[in-house]
């Protein structure tokens, strides 16, 4: 049986799963607007996964880990203090303290029983920084196995991107991170949203 790696984002905007070979080659893809017609749907990836899952079983994937896009509880801490230190009223901060608590035990819930429904311990659960998550997306889809990295998002965890580079063994040199504070995406959003 050959084996294989679950990959899932989800959580902010557009939910999604893959399964990647251990070469690192994407097999399957998919999104979970795909399957509920909500445009930008950013629920846990259920109908997705089901896909994956039923595609693995017939092609004779065993998956052995699931790959989750960023570090919850980066995402979660650094979250944790822009709310705080957002001016806003203390009502509006406890609304959003409490929806940030709710949607982290939501995250872990189904990530443990995912595990637990794939026969796999906590220790096959790999979480990947926001930004790395990008740039091993991008690679995965070259036939360059080294070269530069620059990514620029609107955030993810507590920065706006990346520059480095990918050595040939596939691991990533980040050489600079870039601050939400200078956030290249942030600004296309707000000349955007102008237009």
């Amino acid at each position: 049986m050959k084996k294989a790696l679950l990959g899932i984002s989800s959580g902010f905007h557009d939910s999604a799963v893959a399964l990647v070979g251990i070469d690192g080659k994407v097999l399957f893809a998919t999104s979970e607007e795909r399957f509920t017609r909500v445009k930008g749907d950013r629920s846990w990836p259920s109908f997705s996964i089901d896909e994956i899952i039923k595609y693995a079983d017939k092609k004779n994937f065993s998956i052995i880990g699931v790959c989750y896009y960023e570090d919850p509880i980066k995402r979660f801490n650094w979250s944790f203090f822009v709310s705080l230190l957002s001016p806003i009223s203390i009502r509006e901060k406890i609304r959003r303290l409490h929806s940030l608590g709710s949607n982290y035990i939501e995250l872990t819930a189904n990530l443990e029983s995912l595990l637990s429904n794939l026969s796999l311990s906590s220790s096959a659960l790999f979480v990947s920084d926001h930004h790395i998550s990008h740039a091993a997306a991008s690679f995965s889809f070259s036939d360059q196995n080294s070269g530069f990295v620059c990514i620029l998002d609107a955030f993810g965890q507590e920065c706006s991107g990346l520059l480095g580079y990918l050595k040939p063994n596939k691991s990533i040199k980040v050489l600079k991170s870039l601050p939400v504070s200078k956030s290249v995406g942030l600004f296309y959003s707000a000349i955007t949203s102008i237009c």
